[in-house]
């Protein structure tokens, strides 16, 4: 695996984590002295998954675990199209 795929799947990993209230998965992808510069957060990453734990409710979704009812439609360019899931 090429440096740009393993880095692509840290980062998929991570998100996916993160949306899904997976925080251990989450975890895992932070080394111990790693940073997360983002709008609403500057700090190291163990902080960053303990305040994004935090600050999610408990997952609705009792299939995927995810309280992100999005879905992936097609693409505009380079990127997927996300729209809200209708129930």
């Amino acid at each position: 695996m090429d440096d740009v795929t393993a880095i692509t799947q840290v980062i998929l990993k991570e998100r996916q984590g993160r949306d899904r209230g997976w925080f251990e998965q989450e975890a895992s992808c932070f080394h111990p002295q790693s940073r997360v510069h983002i709008t609403w957060f500057d700090g190291p990453g163990a902080e960053f998954v303990q305040l994004s734990r935090a600050s999610m409710p408990r997952a609705s979704d009792p299939v995927t675990g995810s309280r992100h009812p999005w879905y992936i439609t097609g693409s505009i360019g380079p990127w997927p199209r996300c729209l809200p899931k209708s129930r």
